[in-house]
């Protein structure tokens, strides 16, 4: 799948990372309350070769519609 990784803001003034489908209108995205979108990073193509937990991006990419990170470490956004 291609993603679009963009720099995040988290509420707690941690920065963080989303990726999201690639094409998503990120200005329409919705964000958890006191998260802002920093900037653009990398268009990339997910697979299981990815430095990213595969079945766990992709699981929420299905459910949520993004999946978030820090480094190259998925974690859970709600």
């Amino acid at each position: 799948m291609k993603v679009d990784k963009y720099d995040v803001t988290a509420a707690s003034g941690a920065s963080i990372w989303v990726i999201v489908e690639h094409g998503t209108d990120i200005e329409k995205f919705e964000m958890p309350d006191g998260y802002r979108i920093k900037g653009f990073v990398e268009t990339f193509e997910l697979t299981k070769d990815s430095d990213l937990n595969y079945e766990q991006a992709m699981d929420r990419l299905k459910a949520q519609g993004c999946y978030y990170g820090t480094t190259f470490k998925g974690c859970s956004v709600k």
